[in-house]
């Protein structure tokens, strides 16, 4: 994973890079600034905050693997908002949950393009641990669809979450569905991964509410994780 092998310049993207950006946004008087965040500034939400609104705070390690992409996220966030109550850069922000489709690298590790490259060439789908994760997962065109409404609405210094609710599916259950669609016989095997890799921090659960989005735009996914 990128973040694992280059924390310090994971963090220099979201920091360095944003506040770049905001400097320019704010010299050339735009008409709005959009940062696309992530699902993971929650952490690891408690069941009671599944799905999870944009008004949860967070359950975020600040010393895991995962941090540097983690806080230097939810760090660009607050500097987006501060932008906007200071200087008046009009910002809106995105919190992408799980979101797949056409363009993923087939090699970098996240769930569904690893599947998929590893069932094309004949191997087992590995799930780590014991695959009771839950995540909801967007397909890139719903995902757009989303970020360019919200791009172009009148509302600033807010915070969306942008994803597909309506199905929270287990890693077990994913591995599954992939197995099923591709030709073949594929197998499924379980695995103990590097804890360095994910950690204790790697969430139980994702699933975004999308109420506060659907009330700012005219938004409903329209397809589902077989479909897509």
């Amino acid at each position: 994973l990128y973040y694992t092998k280059h924390p310090i310049e994971t963090m220099d993207v979201s920091t360095i890079g944003t506040r770049n950006m905001l400097e320019l946004a704010k010299q050339k008087n735009v008409e709005g600034f959009l940062f696309t965040s992530s699902s993971e500034v929650y952490g690891d939400p408690p069941d009671k905050y599944i799905p999870t609104p944009e008004t949860y705070n967070g359950n975020v390690s600040i010393s895991g693997p995962r941090a540097c992409y983690d806080e230097s996220k939810r760090f660009a966030e607050i500097l987006c908002l501060n932008f906007w109550r200071v200087h008046e850069v009009p910002v809106k922000i995105v919190r992408y949950f799980n979101v797949y489709g056409p363009g993923h690298r087939r090699n970098d590790y996240r769930i569904l393009p690893n599947f998929i490259e590893r069932g094309l060439k004949g191997k087992s789908l590995e799930v780590h641990n014991n695959g009771e994760n839950t995540r909801s997962y967007c397909y890139i065109n719903d995902a757009v669809e989303a970020t360019f409404k919200v791009l172009f609405s009148k509302e600033k210094g807010e915070a969306y979450n942008v994803g597909n609710p309506n199905q929270e599916i287990s890693v077990n259950q994913l591995s599954e569905i992939v197995a099923n669609l591709l030709p073949g016989k594929v197998s499924i095997e379980k695995i103990n991964p590097p804890h360095a890799v994910y950690g204790d921090s790697d969430p139980k659960r994702r699933c975004p509410d999308i109420s506060k989005l659907q009330s700012a735009i005219d938004f409903a996914p329209k397809y589902n994780l077989e479909e897509g």
